[in-house]
């Protein structure tokens, strides 16, 4: 009965850690508030610089959902923060530097967020290619950068960079 008792324990943890992958659930639910706020919340995926990431794109996407000001304007620098803080500790993570890449290019100009479009580009061509991560990530990542998903608006990027990212997909 106890071995029993701990194979389905161990089934059911299994499961749940399948179902807390930050990288999938952002990207499923991306432009859905809800989500976006699980994500953001502390305590629901295990303590990682990822995570801390993922967990400051989704506050800053959170500030599209709610009505103050001063409100948008706080989730958009909390989540700001975590994105820095996560770059601080990994500056050569091409995901890190595509995470930021999307608040940047997505973020209005008066909030001056885009002095870091130039080398975040360069350090994703540079390390992409090498990083560990399947290869249906790395083309997601491609694709959401150069707009080609309709999901992200890439009229940021000059030609020569979205030329060098569209070049990763035949590397």
């Amino acid at each position: 009965m106890i071995k029993r008792l701990f194979v389905l324990v161990a089934l059911l943890s299994a499961g749940f850690a399948m179902s807390a992958d930050v990288r999938t659930d952002f990207h499923n639910g991306m432009f859905e508030e809800t989500k976006l706020i699980k994500i953001a919340e502390k305590n629901y995926y295990p303590s990682s610089n990822l995570v801390l990431a993922y967990r400051g794109i989704s506050k800053t996407m959170i500030a599209d959902h709610v009505f103050l000001p001063t409100t948008k304007l706080g989730y958009f620098n909390d989540g700001k923060a975590d994105l820095e803080n996560a770059i601080k500790t990994e500056p050569n993570n091409p995901e890190l530097r595509y995470l930021r890449l999307l608040v940047q290019l997505n973020s209005p100009f008066f909030l001056g967020y885009s002095s870091n479009i130039s080398s975040d580009v360069t350090i994703f061509v540079n390390n992409l290619k090498d990083f560990n991560i399947s290869e249906y990530w790395k083309i997601k990542f491609i694709d959401n950068l150069l707009g080609t998903t309709n999901l992200f608006a890439s009229d940021t990027l000059t030609a020569e960079q979205k030329n060098k990212i569209r070049a990763l997909k035949t590397k």
